[in-house]
């Protein structure tokens, strides 16, 4: 389904990152490992469009989207729960949702979406009229989800989710995420909570200063006493 092919890129003449070259099959999760400041976001902006890759290729599904504007490829298939959430706070949950379902092949579908996001989320739904900045961090991460998710997308990135949430509240997003890669959707999960994150994919990459030092199932990673020691922190 995705495939980075030698990615190199950056922000201005500062280089973040070199030749990364990595994949996601149709129907897997895959996550992304690395200490702050390895350039996991680079990749998600890059990914996203948002950042113009200096070199290499991001192909889903065999289409070039290396030079593609963020709204195009929203409307390819790909949606980002970006880092921080970064909903909007003076806007209530429901039209936070909406906004999700700004691109051409979501918005017909917009009132029958909202309310699948409430059936996967229910406290939203109880919430559906807030405003969506006095909820609480994990209520805010459900609502950063379920706008991604209004984009019907094919391919779900994922910035830190679990970053700065409960145990049980990252459970239970955990869960739903696990449940929407049942039903088909692919997900590539960027993640500093590492063995979390690997109990749920399949496989996943280590990105180090840039580069890709490591890759393997999520069992290999997590026998590997290397891997152990310096990211998993066991």
């Amino acid at each position: 389904m995705l495939e980075i092919r030698d990615l190199t890129t950056g922000y201005g003449r500062a280089q973040v990152l070199w030749d990364v070259t990595a994949s996601v099959a149709d129907g897997e999760i895959v996550t992304l490992l690395g200490p702050n400041g390895a350039g996991k976001t680079t990749l998600v902006n890059a990914l996203s469009g948002i950042l113009r890759p200096w070199s290499g290729q991001v192909l889903l599904n065999d289409i070039d989207l290396t030079a593609t504007r963020p709204h195009l490829i929203s409307q390819s298939g790909i949606a980002v729960v970006p880092e921080g959430r970064r909903i909007f706070p003076d806007m209530t949950v429901t039209d936070n949702l909406l906004i999700g379902a700004y691109n051409k092949r979501a918005r017909p579908h917009h009132e029958g979406n909202v309310e699948r996001i409430y059936e996967i989320f229910p406290r939203l739904s109880e919430r559906k009229r807030q405003l969506a900045g006095s909820m609480s961090g994990g209520e805010q991460q459900m609502l950063a989800i379920g706008r991604a998710l209004m984009a019907e997308p094919s391919l779900l990135l994922l910035d830190e989710p679990s970053l700065g949430l409960a145990p049980i509240i990252v459970e239970n997003i955990f869960e739903v995420l696990k449940q929407l890669n049942q039903e088909g959707l692919s997900i590539l999960l960027v993640e500093q909570n590492a063995v979390e994150a690997l109990n749920l994919a399949g496989r996943g990459y280590v990105l180090e200063e840039g580069r890709i030092v490591g890759e393997g199932s999520s069992g290999e990673l997590l026998a590997d006493e290397r891997l152990r020691k310096a990211y998993l922190g066991l």
